[in-house]
Parts: C-alpha cells; sequence; structure tokens
C-alpha cells in the first residue's frame, strides 16, 4: 500500500506538472504563430470537447477490463507526439487534426489518476486530498516555470516541458500493480444503477454549474486584471496566488470530510465560490485581488476532493474510473465549455461584472440544488455520503 501511494503521489505531481506547463498557455501558443481569435477558440475548445466525449469511453474501456495499468501509460504516451507536433504545424486543418489527436488520448488521464487513487484507498478514500495535493505543487511549479521560460524562448516552450513531465510520468506509471478483476458488474448494469440514481442527476448538475462558475473565473481572471490596470507581474503573482491556495486544503480535505459529509463540504465550496465571484464585481483596489485569490483553495481544492469522495461512495465496485470520469466530463468538460465561451460572449458584450454575477448566479443555484433529497438506487452502497 505504502509504495502504491507512493507511486500514485509521484503520478499525480508529474501528471499536474505536466498539465500546468499547458493549460494557462494553450491559447496564447496558438496566437502566438499566427491564428486569429476565431481559430485559436476553436483549438482550445477541442482538449474540453473531448473530456466530455471521448474521456468517460477511455474510462469505461479501462474499468470494463481492467486494462487501468495499459491505458494510463498509453494515453500519455500517444499524446506526446501530439503535444510536440503542434511546435511544428503551422496550418490550421492540419494543426486542427493534432490537437484533436491530441485531445482525444489527453481527455481520461485526470480521471484515471482519481479512479485508481480511490481504487487504492478503498474506505480510506477520505484521504485522496493527501495524494492529490502533489498534483497541485507540482502544477503551481511548473506554472511558475513556464512563466520565467517562456520570457526567453515563447510559449511554446510548454510543449516540451509537458512531453518531459509526460515521459517521466510514464515511467513512473510501469510500476503500477494490475487492479484486480473479481466482483465486477457489467457496464449494463452500472448504466443502470445511475440511470435510476437520481442523486446522480442532482451532483452531475451540480458539478456542471459549479464547473461553469469557476472557469468563468479561471478563464478571464487575467483579462479582468488587464482591463483593471494590473500590471503584468501583478496578474502572474495574482494566478500563482490561487494556484499555490489550492495546496494546503488539498492536505486539510482528509480531516475535514472525516467530519463532515461530503455534500456539506461541496455546499459550503460552493457557496464561498458564489462569494468570490460576487467579490470581482465589487473591487476598485487592486490591492484586494490578492485577498480574494486565497480563496481558490476553498472554491476547487475542497469541491473537487468531496467531489471525487462523493462519487467513490456511489459507484458501484469496480467502476471507478469511470464514475470519476464523469465528474471530470461535466467540471471540467461541459462547465469548462459554458464557462469559457458562454462566460467569453458575456463578457465581451456586457463586461466583467454581468459576468462574475451569472458566475454568483450558477454557483448559488448549485448549493440550492444540493438540498433537493433524492433517494439511491438499488446497486447503491450503503455508505452515508449527504447531510
Amino acid at each position: 500500500m505504502k509504495q502504491e501511494k507512493t507511486v500514485l503521489l509521484t503520478i499525480f505531481f508529474l501528471f499536474y506538472a505536466a498539465a500546468g506547463s499547458i493549460e494557462p498557455v494553450l491559447s496564447l501558443i496558438f496566437h502566438e504563430k499566427g491564428f486569429p481569435l476565431e481559430q485559436v477558440s476553436i483549438l482550445t475548445a477541442l482538449p474540453r470537447m473531448m473530456i466530455l466525449l471521448a474521456g468517460p469511453l477511455w474510462a469505461a474501456v479501462a474499468d470494463r477490463f481492467r486494462l487501468h495499468r495499459y491505458i494510463f501509460p498509453l494515453t500519455m504516451a500517444l499524446s506526446i507526439p501530439c503535444a510536440l507536433g503542434m511546435l511544428l504545424v503551422l496550418d490550421f486543418d492540419v494543426l486542427f487534426v493534432v490537437v484533436f489527436l491530441f485531445s482525444i488520448n489527453y481527455a481520461p488521464i485526470r480521471s484515471l489518476c482519481d479512479g485508481l487513487t480511490v481504487s487504492l484507498l478503498k474506505e480510506k478514500s477520505h484521504e485522496y486530498g493527501k495524494i492529490r495535493a502533489w498534483g497541485a505543487v507540482g502544477y503551481a511549479i511548473a506554472t511558475l516555470s513556464v512563466g520565467a521560460l517562456a520570457e526567453r524562448f515563447g510559449a511554446a516552450v510548454a510543449l516540451v516541458l509537458m512531453s518531459i513531465f509526460l515521459f517521466l510520468a510514464i515511467l513512473v506509471s510501469l510500476r503500477m500493480k494490475a487492479q484486480p478483476s473479481t466482483g465486477i458488474i457489467s457496464i449494463h448494469d452500472f448504466s443502470h444503477a445511475m440511470i435510476r440514481d437520481t442523486r446522480w442527476f442532482q451532483f452531475l448538475v451540480i458539478a456542471f454549474l459549479a464547473g461553469t462558475s469557476i472557469n468563468m473565473v479561471v478563464g478571464y481572471l487575467a483579462i479582468y486584471l488587464k482591463e483593471m490596470g494590473a500590471s503584468s507581474i501583478l496578474t502572474g503573482v495574482a494566478l500563482s496566488t490561487a494556484s499555490l491556495s489550492a495546496i494546503p486544503l488539498f492536505f486539510l480535505a482528509p480531516m475535514i470530510l472525516k467530519k463532515k459529509s461530503s455534500m456539506v463540504v461541496m455546499r459550503y465550496s460552493i457557496l464561498i465560490l458564489a462569494l468570490r465571484c460576487f467579490l470581482y464585481t465589487q473591487i476598485n483596489d487592486l490591492k484586494y485581488i490578492i485577498p480574494i485569490q486565497l480563496l481558490h483553495g476553498l472554491t476547487f481544492s475542497l469541491f473537487w476532493a468531496a467531489g471525487v469522495l462523493y462519487v467513490k461512495r456511489m459507484i458501484p465496485e469496480g467502476y471507478d474510473t469511470s464514475g470519476q470520469s464523469l465528474f471530470v466530463a461535466m467540471y471540467f468538460g461541459l462547465g469548462g465549455l459554458a464557462g469559457n465561451y458562454a462566460g467569453g460572449m458575456i463578457f465581451a458584450k456586457w463586461g466583467s461584472n454581468t459576468m462574475f454575477l451569472i458566475g454568483t448566479a450558477a454557483a448559488l443555484l448549485a448549493v440550492m440544488i444540493s438540498f433537493i433529497p433524492f433517494n439511491r438506487s438499488s446497486l447503491q452502497k450503503q455508505s452515508e455520503i449527504t447531510s
């Protein structure tokens, strides 16, 4: 168990270092190639779409045939040549295909990380945050490193850095043990269990609304700060502050989730997210931006750790990765698309205050939905997970 935990937290560190290398600057890489914003928006939408569409398919195959040990390094290995291919391609049509292939392979890695972790922890799944925290450390280090390197070599250096981190993650992942194949229900029964359990619908709607709200913040904070007159240094500090604030909250999440139910923790986290969005509409002095950014740990880390545990306790035995992939699909996939693209249109037409107020409303709606009582399905594990 101890060795497996060490392998997983190392993979979390390396994968999220790869993610932190590329995700914040992907649009900038395409923009530096000379593509107009309309084409940039199409290219940056592809990873979100594939998280929504391809991620759950990869996860279902991994769970059904117990192929986690092979699919995990395979998807990372297939991502590397596609990432490096983005460095060379200048034609939009060819680049679209390269980004599409990259997105298909990159899509399931988050849910594979989460699914394997909660499968290993079993009844100690509330300790997920202790392992996930190392992903936050990797992400923060990578964002700071890319910022320094991009100043000298351009944003495209992020693709090289990402490829290095993914390659190292592949080497570590080869030390994983195969998942046991006993006691697994069929995909048909798994699907019916989800359909009959109306709490799944409640949870996925909450994940979508919370994802929409926080992706408005993450996607447009830099532009918002520029409009406010912030310097590049202040913008960088503000973004790094949010990343760093996620680390201690992941470490604290196990202690909190041992005392409070997952739904209660998610509820409070989303309520603070609503407050965070609202505060952006109220500040007139940039000195207040750093304290607001410190709320990121409360609004993301706690919600994510609680959501992973909630899914673990709802999902039928043997389908942890599939369950986590649906959470990722709604939060980062559909929620990411809505937050980035609907949020962008609102920002362009009515300004940042209107966008953040809609983000506030989405978060408050998620809180209200969390109070609706639902019954569990017949295949549901008998774990107490709601307030």
